[in-house]
């Protein structure tokens, strides 16, 4: 089965819609960033696109500009946008976590590691691998959810996956032609977890206001 972000992702706007029409004041979104990283530029005009379809604004400025803003609050920390929707995808499709080993690939601080702290909420037995991981296949091969969140293209192929497997794309990692055939469920990279990152972002708007 292929799962896909943009369902949850439109389930999780009109919750936002409903709370951004009961609030007396429209929340907003302030961003920090790096004129140079087109990639990260790409990414801000999409939740600016998807901000504006749902009633929150998204104010971008250049790095430069970030020690000399007035008024900014300290906002309580939540989970990182990516690790929650790759929960919140799971979550949607029925997806069993609880008891399941979950292999994740990739240990940082946006995804892999805080991603783990959630499974293990739930029961999970978690795996983290990263770049001095020995016999990476193997260790791929006894998941029951695969998560490839390193962003080095080409890392998982057909060696790395069986039968049975769930998959989450995050990082472009998995070669989709060749692991396509052989999971069981397939989060793919485009359509996948990034349409539900910018979702679960707003609603985090929603709730820090």
């Amino acid at each position: 089965m292929l799962l896909t972000g943009k369902q949850p992702a439109e389930q999780l706007y009109s919750k936002i819609d409903e709370r951004v029409r009961s609030m007396t004041e429209a929340p907003g979104l302030f961003a920090l960033y790096d004129p140079e990283d087109k990639p990260a530029g790409w990414y801000l005009r999409s939740i600016q696109r998807a901000g504006e379809a749902h009633g929150i604004p998204v104010y971008a400025r250049p790095l430069s500009e970030g020690t000399a803003l007035p008024g900014l609050k300290a906002y309580p920390r939540t989970t990182p946008c990516t690790a929650e929707a790759c929960v919140r995808l799971l979550d949607y499709y029925k997806v069993p976590v609880s008891g399941k080993h979950v292999v994740i690939l990739g240990r940082s601080l946006t995804v892999g590691r805080p991603l783990a702290m959630l499974l293990l909420d739930r029961n999970a037995t978690v795996t983290i691998c990263h770049s001095k991981t020995e016999d990476l296949p193997s260790i791929c091969h006894q998941a029951d959810i695969l998560v490839c969140a390193t962003g080095r293209e080409g890392l998982v192929g057909k060696d790395c996956v069986r039968p049975g497997q769930t998959l989450i794309n995050v990082g472009g990692d998995a070669v989709e032609e060749e692991v396509t055939p052989i999971v069981e469920n397939l989060c793919p990279f485009k359509g996948g977890v990034g349409a539900l990152t910018t979702a679960v972002l707003l609603q985090h708007v929603t709730e820090t206001n």
